[in-house]
């Protein structure tokens, strides 16, 4: 594992799935059907050949779902939210997130901690199959209720405890 997998791995680990940020991503996780890998690429179409073979996985059944860091990445949050929408066009099949650094919700500070629920290490994608979402039966309410549970947890934790799950963010 070089550094940029084993800080995905750390940050899916701590973050996602101990501070439970994601509600189902633990038996994923736990039984290692997350793929982690990292991307030199900055052209869309480097990228679109990237999220291929990432399907491609998913679709022979190594791995639930997967995130690709994108390391030389630098063109913003906006433009990288921008991508994901236009990736999902693609491959209709799936729903492609993105979370960066310096995410932010809409209406936000960038000091606001409730961006952190979308920040990563690294500018990334997750790829996961629609049919996943499907089988959860995830509503808009579930996900809305989801995000502010999300909220409430971040906003109790303790200077430390921020530093702990967001080990990656410069200005906690």
């Amino acid at each position: 594992m070089n550094l940029h997998e084993k800080n995905l791995y750390l940050w899916l680990k701590k973050t996602i799935v101990e501070f439970g940020l994601c509600p189902f991503a633990k038996p994923s996780f736990d039984a290692g059907k997350i793929e982690i890998s990292v991307s030199k690429n900055t052209g869309f179409e480097d990228l679109i050949n990237d999220i291929e073979v990432l399907i491609k996985n998913i679709e022979n059944h190594k791995f639930d779902t997967s995130i690709i860091a994108l390391v030389n990445y630098q063109d913003g949050f906006e433009n990288l939210y921008e991508m994901s929408k236009e990736l999902e066009l693609i491959f209709s099949g799936y729903q492609i997130v993105a979370f960066s650094k310096d995410f932010r919700f809409e209406g936000t500070k960038a000091s606001d901690k409730v961006n952190l629920i979308n920040s990563s290490p690294y500018p990334l994608l997750h790829v996961l199959p629609k049919r996943l979402m499907d089988n959860l039966n995830l509503t808009q309410d579930i996900g809305i209720k989801i995000s502010e549970d999300n909220e409430k947890k971040i906003k109790s934790l303790s200077d430390g405890e921020l530093k702990e799950y967001f080990f990656y963010m410069d200005n906690l």
